[in-house]
């Protein structure tokens, strides 16, 4: 699956890091392979995982992604939700 490079130096801009941004904006196809370029993202500080879990929904972890719920007990028959959960 391909990333537009755009998202790429959009989430390094977001991070202060403009110098990497330059960087991967001369050395990035305008389209980005993780698997092929994945050892550039990986020198630039980019987890391919993050850019391929947020696609459709931002860049993973550093755009929108929810944190986990935690557990609430067990659920019971006919039982009501409590406010605030």
């Amino acid at each position: 699956m391909e990333i537009p490079k755009e998202q790429i130096l959009d989430l390094l801009r977001q991070r202060g890091q403009a110098d990497k941004a330059a960087q991967a904006e001369g050395e990035l196809p305008d389209k980005v392979d993780p698997e092929q370029q994945g050892d550039l993202l990986a020198k630039l500080g980019i987890d391919p995982k993050d850019l391929l879990g947020g696609l459709g929904g931002g860049l993973g972890a550093s755009l929108g992604r929810q944190p986990p719920r935690t557990w609430e007990g067990p659920r019971l028959p006919g039982a009501l939700p409590v406010a605030g959960r």
